[in-house]
């Protein structure tokens, strides 16, 4: 080709931007991701992107722009189902709906890990202890009953019981027995966080195991998939500013600085550029099943090849147009033959 072959058409920039365009989606797939050239490029790029000064917090760009921004977005909506579109919203209740229901001894691995036992022990104590301690109180508190005008029977049923043996035990027992009921009351509680201690122990694991088998239960499939719906149900009434205000607490920006750290800390040690080789050689053979397919072929088959065309198409007429005015093309292409 030369620059006269060139100028027979309207557009130069045109002609020279479609052959190079048709040139690269006529490429095979396989032959556009070289893992060993891109591995190196790609982690220069990272490196330098995390590095910049628009990647740290408080710097007003990057990460703390988009969180602004999402909580203005959210503070301007009633609710979250609002903010979605609906047809997100079908997609996601379609996936919650959808039959799945996990190995039951990953579910209880999952719920048996050593914070959740002990958050779980702790509550079962402190279930059984409330429960004592108003058991105590009902055996304890006058009786409701007592009739107008009596001497009140103090201590309800414990304080009754030790009347009637102070009544029978003469003066020595009528010495001690203002302390007689808050002793055995006492006694009581004491025993009841010793029993209760020691049933957690043993009923933690009858819980999870019970917890595990119904979140896995095949047969109470309808009742799983009835409570995650009912919890994106609830995750779509809440309002907007509540997530805003949840947003914010989160800190984002603290998050992704503990990703930003992370990620440098991997990019710069010594296996970073052999692992990136591994990952984009997995991506490479995953991608090309067909070695003949052609990226252009691809987007062809899923209907997005004329528009992704004329929006490259435009983006490279704005490089080739500036080369083509200058003449630099015209001094690096041959002249013509004869």
């Amino acid at each position: 080709m030369t620059t006269d072959d060139l100028s027979a058409g309207s557009d130069p920039a045109e002609q020279v931007s479609a052959l190079l365009l048709d040139s690269l989606l006529a490429l095979p797939l396989r032959t556009l991701l070289v893992p060993k050239l891109h591995a190196p490029l790609l982690r220069a790029a990272l490196r330098s992107l995390l590095h910049g000064p628009w990647s740290r917090p408080g710097s007003g760009a990057g990460l703390d722009a988009l969180t602004a921004h999402a909580a203005r977005f959210l503070r301007g909506q009633a609710t979250l189902r609002q903010a979605i579109p609906p047809a997100l919203i079908e997609l996601t209740r379609e996936l919650v709906r959808r039959p799945y229901v996990p190995e039951r001894g990953l579910m209880l691995g999952l719920i048996s890990v050593p914070p959740l036992r002990t958050l779980t022990r702790e509550l079962m104590v402190g279930t059984l202890l409330d429960y004592g301690r108003k058991l105590r109180a009902a055996t304890t508190e006058p009786a409701a009953g007592s009739k107008s005008g009596a001497a009140p029977s103090r201590g309800g049923l414990l304080g009754r019981l030790a009347t009637e043996a102070v009544r029978k035990g003469g003066a020595a027992a009528q010495a001690i027995a203002p302390g007689v009921t808050s002793l055995v009351t006492d006694e009581l509680e004491r025993q009841m966080q010793r029993r209760a201690t020691e049933f957690a122990d043993g009923a933690v694991d009858e819980l999870l195991q019970r917890a595990a088998a119904t979140l896995t239960d095949p047969q109470r499939a309808a009742e799983q998939t009835a409570v995650k719906l009912a919890m994106l149900d609830y995750l779509l009434t809440l309002r907007g500013p509540e997530l805003a205000q949840e947003l914010e607490r989160l800190e984002p920006h603290a998050l992704g600085e503990l990703g930003r750290k992370a990620l440098l800390a991997f990019l710069e040690s010594a296996t970073a550029e052999t692992d990136l080789v591994a990952i984009l050689q997995g991506l490479s053979d995953a991608a090309a099943t067909d070695p003949a397919l052609s990226l252009g072929a691809l987007l062809e088959s899923a209907g997005a090849l004329e528009p992704l065309r004329a929006a490259l198409l435009l983006l490279f007429r704005q490089v080739t147009g500036p080369v083509l005015a200058s003449g630099a093309l015209h001094k690096a292409l041959p002249p013509p033959a004869g």
